[in-house]
């Protein structure tokens, strides 16, 4: 009798692992067919139904569902899509760090050098109100965003360098044109105050790629920065 109760639980047991890995498979095979649903409506043929499907799936709490929408969308050659999908993606954000990347004049002095200790030290020295205000803040950049409003073009923006929080003194209105974001704002590095002006769009690759221009700084000449989108 004892055995045959043995036998049975193992049965039982049997079933109900059989059971619970079947509705894992299938809840498995949902899943990846709604996440390959998303390619598919944000790729729809109609540029009106993308628009409205990326605005449907971008209300989705899921964040992997709006990801995939946002990264699809960026993949189209569909400029208005991908300002929408901008829009979307920035008003997610508190904060973005770019890096602030270096003068290629600069690089190409320092390769010209070609390791000559006194060339370089020239090269440096020429450089050297640039290099103390990017070695200031580590070659970093953090932009903050507010008041942004995925269905629409304008934002305010503030630029967070050595001061810890958000501040009316470094901020400026911006707004979207297409895909690319611009707008003004006092920015302070080292113990100096500039008027900059910055302009970001997203690449193919998923990147921020921006130019910055500070008046009085760099010797005007404007400034590349990057981030990662994801």
């Amino acid at each position: 009798m004892e055995a045959v109760q043995i036998r049975l639980f193992a049965v039982l047991c049997f079933a109900i692992v059989a059971v619970t890995a079947s509705a894992g498979a299938q809840d498995a095979v949902e899943r990846r067919d709604e996440l390959a649903s998303v390619e598919e409506r944000i790729n729809d043929p109609d540029p009106l139904m993308r628009l409205t499907n990326f605005e449907e799936i971008a209300d989705s709490d899921d964040p992997l569902v709006v990801e995939l929408a946002i990264r699809h969308a960026m993949a189209i050659d569909d400029e208005q899509l991908r300002s929408l999908a901008m829009r979307h993606y920035v008003a997610t954000l508190d904060t973005v760090s770019f890096e602030w990347l270096l003068p290629p004049e600069l690089d190409a002095e320092m390769k010209s050098a070609d390791g000559d200790r006194k060339k370089e030290d020239a090269v440096r020295k020429s450089w050297s109100r640039f290099l103390s205000e990017y070695e200031g803040v580590a070659g970093l950049l953090t932009i903050g965003f507010d008041e942004l409003d995925p269905l629409k073009t304008s934002f305010k923006a503030y630029t967070l360098m050595r001061q810890r929080g958000p501040s009316e003194d470094y901020s400026g209105a911006g707004r979207f044109v297409g895909s690319k974001m611009i707008f003004r704002s006092p920015s302070r590095f080292a113990n100096n105050t500039y008027q900059c002006t910055y302009e970001i769009r997203p690449t193919d690759s998923l990147e921020l790629a921006g130019i910055m221009r500070c008046e009085g700084f760099t010797y005007g000449k404007p400034m590349e920065i990057r981030a990662q989108m994801f």
